[in-house]
């Protein structure tokens, strides 16, 4: 429908939806460098495991993000990769899908926690987008069509020479130049080196102060579905709302999460509040759109620099190494090398669906159903979902200055 001329922000629900499936690469197949021709000079040389994560939106792009082995492997730099992908989507397409279902590993460090559930939430309440699936399969089931397209990377590469990050990135853009992806997908295919990182997890405490527990362990739900109250499907209604102690009374405006213990249930069996109407319509009004700072890397002691340079400096007297691979080591080590700022701004944050075009998509999407046989479907668990807001509901707000957006401000912050 793209391709055929329709405006993204006119097709129905059914179609406007977008797919992220994320997932890092084994970090052994990348090591700097990489060399087929075996010596026994580079026995003693340090080669950093370069972090390689990739990004697949269905139909919309693939990206290769190659990071060095100091940069955190955390949930800022995820959500990073993300953004970054909605990012080129929203600058090509001019809008943004009404859905967005996100599909992880159940790593509690970096996917599967508060601080990515706290990103996607003010993402919803800032009208980004109208639904967030955060989706993650259970045990044994990890590997997808994603972990299909690492195989066949490691392989065709499996032969290849690299002396720095540069080259690694430069080999993954070939890989995926010559790969066969979707209609959508190929035109969008692009490896870079993430250096920088915005502060997203800061940037969404600042105005969303909710504490969730009970997100990870073995019998934690296994499907987020983040949105409005009035936005809930109809198979959610039955599901048990929670809130914490002295909460307001549920509205149609609340921002909510519906739990699913398996990524294939149909019904939820909790609905549990993240955000009051107040707050919600607060933060519509006055949130910081844009994320500030650059997320600090992982420290890295003076004694280890010095090894790796020394290392590298034995290895490049003995031609063991190239020039090209010893600048970047010496380089690295000593916080000189050159690093690819962060987007200054991130244009997908401003753009907001209207009412107009949500019931537009509402009356034209197919009214069909989909019925689970009920010996199929599992007893929900008994695990929920515990939040908490630690902030006063009723801050004052900053008076604009008329640059800096305005925030809420509370006693704690």
């Amino acid at each position: 429908m793209l391709r055929s001329g329709s405006s993204l922000l006119r097709l129905s629900r059914s179609t406007s939806i977008m797919l992220y499936r994320i997932d890092g690469i084994d970090q052994a197949k990348f090591r700097v460098p990489r060399q087929n021709q075996k010596t026994h000079a580079l026995d003693g040389l340090i080669r950093p495991a370069l972090h390689v994560q990739g990004c697949w939106a269905n139909g919309f792009g693939f990206h290769f993000a190659v990071a060095d082995p100091d940069l955190k492997k955390d949930t800022t730099t995820n959500i990073e990769v993300i953004a970054r992908m909605s990012e080129s989507i929203y600058c090509k397409h001019g809008g943004i899908p009404l859905t967005l279902v996100i599909i992880q590993d159940n790593t509690a460090r970096e996917c599967k926690n508060q601080n990515i559930l706290k990103v996607v939430a003010k993402w919803v309440i800032m009208k980004i987008h109208k639904h967030i699936w955060l989706v993650y399969p259970e045990k044994g089931h990890s590997h997808g069509p994603l972990d299909a397209v690492y195989g066949q990377a490691t392989v065709k590469l499996s032969n290849s020479e690299f002396d720095d990050d540069e080259d690694v990135v430069a080999h993954l853009q070939g890989f995926l130049d010559d790969g066969f992806l979707e209609l959508g997908t190929d035109t969008n295919a692009v490896a870079y080196k993430l250096d920088q990182a915005a502060e997203w997890v800061a940037w969404a405490e600042v105005d969303l102060q909710c504490v969730c527990s009970n997100l990870t362990g073995p019998e934690a739900p296994h499907s987020f579905h983040v949105c409005l109250r009035q936005d809930l499907g109809s198979e959610d209604f039955q599901a048990e709302a929670t809130a914490w102690p002295g909460a307001p009374p549920p509205h149609r405006g609340d921002l909510v999460v519906a739990l699913r213990s398996n990524m294939s249930d149909r019904k939820a069996f909790q609905v549990a509040l993240l955000a009051p109407h107040q707050l919600v319509e607060r933060m519509q009004r006055c949130a910081q759109v844009q994320p500030k700072g650059i997320h600090a890397r992982r420290p890295f002691s003076f004694s280890d620099r010095d090894k790796v340079v020394r290392q590298a400096q034995k290895c490049y007297d003995k031609h063991a190494i190239s020039t090209k691979t010893f600048d970047y080591l010496d380089q690295w080590c000593k916080g000189t090398l050159r690093q690819h700022k962060r987007p200054a701004e991130y244009g997908f944050l401003r753009h907001r669906w209207s009412e107009n075009t949500a019931a537009e998509s509402e009356k034209l999407a197919p009214s069909a159903a989909i019925y689970l046989d009920p010996k199929w479907a599992r007893k929900p668990r008994p695990i929920r979902i515990c939040s908490t807001y630690t902030a006063d509901l009723q801050p004052e707000p900053v008076e604009d200055d008329g640059n800096a957006p305005l925030q809420i401000v509370t006693e704690e912050h």
